[in-house]
């Protein structure tokens, strides 16, 4: 076996082989195999022969190529009596008239750091060439096998490189009698970005990292460190009438044994919505929220208490803190409801 292996430099094109390679893939280092041998492949002859495509892009790869080039097609190895050696049975991917034109190329992705395959010249008659590319159209690396007077054998073609994103499979020659198998690649690792959650805390994370786990990615290059997350929204309160200004909940009767409770809007435009609260008169601090949404109308609300004396308190709340629950006579906040409440109580001030 003659062998070329180049760490920079430009490949010439005399005859294409190829595919486009557009990958998916989790920002994760673990090396993605992909042999072909998990779809159904015609008996010969080959006009049912599916063409590589998206078939795999659950697993990080689609294949394509540049019109008017086709994509290689899967062959069953033995069904077809390929003089093919050395694949991981029963399928490898095959040029024949009429299934692969020329040129074909590949990209990537995410960028990986190793491209690898299986290739050969099942005539013997050619040199195979794997070249890889960053994404200034430098080249990465490449690697040449010769295939003269070798019918068959697969033999490894691998460029391992940081930043690789486009690469090309070629021949030397005019022809489509090449073949290969077992695709491998290792997707590069994704940058550690800021990532803000709705609390305000912020965790330097991959970006699908960041999503997956509800935050918002603040852009490459953006760290913890020097990123200041927005503050989560202020649910604040509802006037008293005497500390906190504006007119306080009121409440008057509304047909036979409902109540209609108003009370004038709160301190902070970042709540989400209002919540009402009942409790019964003498065991104070019972009540828990029996109101959680009113609707749009944000100040008034309309319910049929429990039976006996009741009392009742609005908080305003946000999609994750319910604000406070008014002061007592001493001026202190009151206690959360101990059972039902709108959200995770907090008693912040106003934004």
């Amino acid at each position: 076996m003659h062998r070329r292996r180049t760490g920079s430099g430009s490949a010439g094109r005399a005859g294409l082989l190829g595919l486009v390679l557009a990958l998916a893939v989790p920002f994760a280092q673990a090396q993605v195999l992909i042999d072909f041998d998990d779809r159904p492949a015609p008996s010969c002859p080959f006009s049912g022969a599916e063409r590589l495509a998206d078939q795999w892009a659950g697993q990080g790869v689609i294949f394509s190529a540049p019109p008017p080039a086709q994509t290689g097609a899967i062959q069953d190895r033995d069904a077809c009596s390929w003089p093919v050696s050395g694949h991981s049975p029963p399928n490898i991917v095959a040029g024949v008239a009429g299934l692969a034109d020329l040129p074909l190329a590949m990209a990537f992705d995410p960028p990986v750091s190793s491209v690898s395959l299986l290739a050969t010249n099942w005539r013997g008659i050619d040199d195979i060439t794997l070249t890889a590319r960053d994404a200034g159209g430098a080249e990465v690396g490449s690697d040449t096998i010769s295939t003269i007077g070798m019918v068959g054998p697969l033999q490894l073609l691998e460029v391992v490189g940081s930043g690789i994103v486009t690469a090309e499979l070629t021949n030397s020659s005019f022809n489509d009698d090449v073949a290969f198998d077992d695709l491998r690649f290792t997707p590069e690792a994704a940058a550690l970005e800021a990532c803000c959650f709705g609390d305000g805390s912020c965790l330097d994370l991959d970006p699908v990292g960041c999503a997956g786990t509800g935050g918002t990615a603040q852009g490459p290059g953006s760290g913890c460190a020097s990123v200041s997350c927005p503050p989560p929204p202020v649910p604040g309160w509802v006037p008293d009438g005497a500390s906190r200004p504006g007119e306080p909940l009121r409440i008057t009767k509304e047909g036979p044994g409902a109540l209609r409770l108003r009370w004038s809007q709160g301190c902070s435009p970042e709540a989400l919505d209002l919540g009402v609260h009942e409790g019964a008169i003498g065991d104070w601090y019972s009540h828990e929220a029996v109101l959680c949404d009113t609707g749009g109308a944000r100040t008034e609300a309309s319910l049929v208490p429990a039976a006996g004396n009741r009392y009742f308190l609005v908080a305003a709340f946000t999609a994750s803190e319910e604000g406070s629950y008014g002061l007592d006579s001493f001026g202190e906040e009151r206690p959360a409801s101990p059972g039902a409440a709108c959200a995770p109580v907090q008693t912040r001030g106003c934004p």
